[in-house]
């Protein structure tokens, strides 16, 4: 038995939102830097169903996904003097690359509770937001990265305690090719972010 998509994300919710609440308290965020450590934390906690073969979990994250991606793009965008319409239009092909195309060709190349549902793709997250949030400052930044983290554990141990096994906390999967490719965007992230960090 596993739990349900309620549970992971009023879970990874909770953690994002209580990784904001103690950010702005110890003044370490600003609120929308905080805003956006808890969306990583309760996207964190969605982000291992991506791989599911359909139903609301791979909707609903494909949603966020998008989202995320399609606002982030929309950042850099906005400074390459376009137009607001131009924006809007280009925000919106975004999302519908991502969300279509996008998801179907990821559901290509993964199956369900594969390397997605792994403590690499945990550092994978967790590096990848510290990477992205380095102009922030070195602690804002790792905060940021540990609340996203934590938000994407949280499925894990779910998974874990509701099925009374620890095969969810997985290090390596039957398929070598999606293992290995982990453990390499793992290291290699960590490298990157490291040498970020020492400069």
């Amino acid at each position: 038995m596993m739990p349900s998509f309620r549970v992971h994300i009023g879970v990874s919710a909770f953690i994002g939102l209580a990784g904001a609440a103690v950010g702005i308290t110890d003044q370490a965020w600003s609120h929308p830097v905080a805003m956006v450590a808890g969306l990583a934390g309760a996207l964190g906690g969605l982000l291992p169903d991506l791989d599911a073969d359909e139903g609301r979990p791979l909707r609903t994250v494909g949603i966020f996904v998008s989202l995320f991606l399609s606002i982030g793009l929309l950042y850099v965008l906005l400074w390459q003097n376009l137009s607001p319409g131009q924006v809007i239009l280009t925000g919106a092909a975004l999302l519908f690359v991502f969300n279509s195309a996008g998801i179907g060709a990821f559901k290509t190349l993964t199956r369900h509770r594969g390397m997605f549902h792994s403590l690499p793709a945990v550092l994978v997250w967790g590096a990848a937001l510290a990477i992205v949030a380095f102009p922030l400052g070195r602690p804002a930044a790792l905060r940021l990265a540990a609340v996203g983290a934590a938000g994407y554990l949280s499925h894990l141990i779910l998974d874990a305690v509701f099925s009374l096994s620890l095969k969810t906390l997985k290090l390596w999967s039957k398929s070598r090719l999606a293992s290995t490719t982990s453990w390499v965007m793992a290291a290699g992230l960590i490298l990157v972010m490291l040498h970020q960090y020492s400069r």
